[in-house]
């Protein structure tokens, strides 16, 4: 039975022959019906409602003054699915008001913010029940994958106000990540070193360490106010997005030739400024990401804190859950290097764009034409090109305000910027041409039955609207890929 709700208030003779009273009767006094011995009071409890609306403060010692219900009656923060608003929620309000006259009118409702979050379904938009035999055992997937997985894949699915369809291997997103940070944190732990930096940041000079510090302030103020809101969601996907495509995918792999050959206890200034923003960058994504892995952040900010010598330092708590949240202190928004570093990161993308079309290998040396018509971003290509052929391997390129396109190349765009790349000899052009004409000829196909699909009046009104607008997101990088492919089949 449940271990909380008001027992039924019946009472059995010893012949089981039952009496319902408003007062307690006693063991062994008269049944007030047969004369004889009461024995025993029922054991089982009311339905639930008739007790949970009272939970607010009867679990305080509520209808006694108790200190507990003077402290913590109203509560501030209720999370519940939107099905049981009316049957629970609602009446934990009216009981409040009812109830707690000893308080000002102001004061009796028992929560300041009711939180409705998802219902989480089955693969096949089912409710999850015993009957139908379709639940997932959280714990069976928290000894597949580990706690932080579990949490973290739950919260980046459910968004606010939309139902989750839930299958046991969505929970691989949220295992990927933790091996994301875990890798990421080995990454800044071992070239720290010795060094023994405080964390402090270093003359920050270069393009990539305003970039980072700028987007790591951005992201703060967008997590805190996200979280502010209880749009806990769009909090986890900020960070993943950080985590995994700014800080491990952009800078981790521009700040490895930084260290490449210098020994822990050199005064690189290069390497000792990367060192500082390391230590930053992984100290406040870890604190931003305790709320949602608190395991594995714990564990890594204890190793980043011996790392940095101050693990015996009084003033800092021992554990990260004792910590205060990041402040931004020493950051800012730097618009100036984001608009900058966005410019390399859409050559670079534009390379790889090539590499995967044409199917040369991603880290095989290649050499490009880029033509850039606005002076200011090739200025940025002009002096931060070190950056663009680290990212994007390339042995060199050729930086023009406009030329013709060479022969046997292939070629990307980003924005108004034009990036063609040299195919080797080694690059057979008749049979790429076949390749290239292939996909181009499924695109045009996949285009037109979207087409037809998206013309069609009953989906559009009757698909959920999310599915509709991933359709047309889907058309629209089908139509990207399909230029691209026409524009390179006219180079060859």
């Amino acid at each position: 039975q449940l271990w909380w709700g008001h027992r039924i208030p019946v009472w059995y003779d010893e012949d089981g022959v039952g009496v319902a009273s408003r007062t307690d009767l006693a063991i062994g006094s008269k049944h007030p019906k047969t004369g004889k011995p009461i024995v025993r009071q029922d054991e089982d409890v009311l339905d639930t409602w008739a007790s949970s609306w009272l939970w607010p403060f009867a679990t305080l010692g509520w209808p006694k003054q108790t200190a507990d219900l003077e402290r913590y009656y109203p509560t501030q923060f209720l999370s519940t699915a939107r099905d049981i608003i009316y049957l629970w929620v609602a009446r934990m309000v009216m009981a409040g008001y009812e109830f707690c006259d000893h308080l000002p009118p102001e004061k009796r409702c028992p929560f300041g913010v009711v939180n409705v979050h998802a219902t989480v379904l089955d693969a096949q938009g089912r409710r999850m029940s015993k009957s139908l035999g379709n639940g997932i055992d959280p714990i069976e997937m928290i000894d597949k994958y580990g706690a932080d997985a579990v949490r973290y894949s739950l919260i980046l699915l459910t968004r606010e106000g939309q139902d989750t369809k839930l299958a046991a291997d969505r929970f691989e997103q949220g295992f990927r990540f933790g091996n994301k940070i875990w890798n990421a944190a080995r990454f800044v732990l071992s070239n720290l070193g010795t060094e023994r930096t405080d964390g402090t940041l270093a003359s920050a000079e270069r393009l990539e360490d305003r970039w980072i510090l700028s987007r790591l302030e951005r992201t703060r103020r967008s997590v805190t106010q996200a979280l502010e809101e209880y749009r806990f969601n769009d909090a986890a996907n900020e960070l993943y997005r950080f985590v995994w495509n700014d800080f491990c995918d952009w800078y981790l792999e521009l700040a490895k030739p930084r260290f490449t050959g210098t020994a822990a206890g050199e005064s690189d200034a290069s390497a000792a400024s990367a060192r500082g923003v390391l230590a930053r960058v992984l100290g406040d994504a870890l604190a931003m990401l305790h709320p949602f892995t608190p395991y594995i952040t714990e564990v890594l900010w204890r190793a980043l804190r011996e790392t940095l010598g101050d693990e015996l330092d009084s003033n800092r708590p021992s554990m990260l859950i004792g910590a205060s949240w990041p402040d931004g202190a020493g950051l800012d928004v730097d618009a100036a290097a984001e608009q900058q570093f966005e410019v390399i990161q859409g050559v670079v993308g534009a390379v790889r764009s090539v590499r995967a079309l044409t199917m040369v290998g991603e880290r095989k040396p290649l050499r490009a034409l880029i033509c850039a018509p606005r002076e200011n971003e090739r200025a940025v290509l002009a002096e931060h090109g070190a950056a663009a052929k680290a990212l994007a391997f390339l042995e060199n390129y050729d930086l023009r305000a406009s030329a013709e396109r060479p022969p046997s190349s292939a070629c990307a765009l980003y924005g108004g910027v034009e990036v063609f790349v040299e195919l080797g000899s080694e690059v057979d052009l008749e049979k790429l041409r076949g390749v290239l004409q292939g996909r181009r000829d499924k695109l045009y196909k996949s285009i037109e039955q979207l087409d037809g699909k998206l013309s069609n009046k009953s989906f559009v009104e009757r698909a959920d609207p999310e599915v509709v607008a991933a359709e047309r997101a889907r058309r629209d990088e089908m139509t990207l890929e399909r230029d691209l492919l026409v524009r390179n089949l006219a180079g060859l």
